[in-house]
């Protein structure tokens, strides 16, 4: 992409393509840099949705309702999700979400670990049981079915350099 010269109008032109500024930063970082260098940003999106700044426990409520887990309110919206918790909204408004997990056991660890091949697969697929199999000291018991990663590092180290 060419390097474009942002002037006062271009930087206009392409703030009124988005709706808010983080869509404009996210969809069109130079010219957002460029405004904010320059320092027209809010000129330049003024016409743009201002972002939420507080939540009302009822908007909240109303947020949460729209996920199934906690992780999934989290990731979708996390303003709601951080009022949520400091204002110990979440009891009461996370009620009809399905829990993930209570607690990992030995059992449901060694059932998690059974679905991998490898330490990494299992660590990268299941943190969670993956971290409670070593905080329980049981890592390598539920890993024992699994096939041991080798690099084979001399077969780099012995080819001509430009021939690996």
């Amino acid at each position: 992409m060419p390097n474009i010269k942002w002037t006062y109008e271009k930087l206009l032109e392409e703030a009124r393509r988005y709706e808010t500024k983080q869509e404009f930063r996210a969809k069109s970082g130079s010219a957002y840099a460029a405004a904010k260098y320059r320092k027209v940003i809010d000129d330049v999106c003024a016409h743009m949705t201002p972002p939420r700044t507080s939540w009302t426990d009822e908007m909240v409520a109303a947020e949460a309702k729209k996920y199934a887990t906690k992780t999934d309110f989290k990731n979708g919206s996390s303003g709601a999700y951080q009022a949520a918790l400091k204002r110990g909204l979440m009891s009461r408004i996370c009620s009809h979400m399905s829990k993930l997990r209570d607690k990992w056991t030995d059992e449901n660890v060694r059932e998690a670990a059974s679905k991998f091949k490898t330490k990494t697969e299992f660590r990268e697929n299941n943190q969670g049981a993956y971290k409670a199999a070593h905080k329980r000291g049981i890592l390598d018991e539920v890993c024992s079915h699994m096939t041991k990663l080798k690099t084979d590092w001399t077969c780099m180290t012995s080819a001509p350099m430009g021939q690996i």
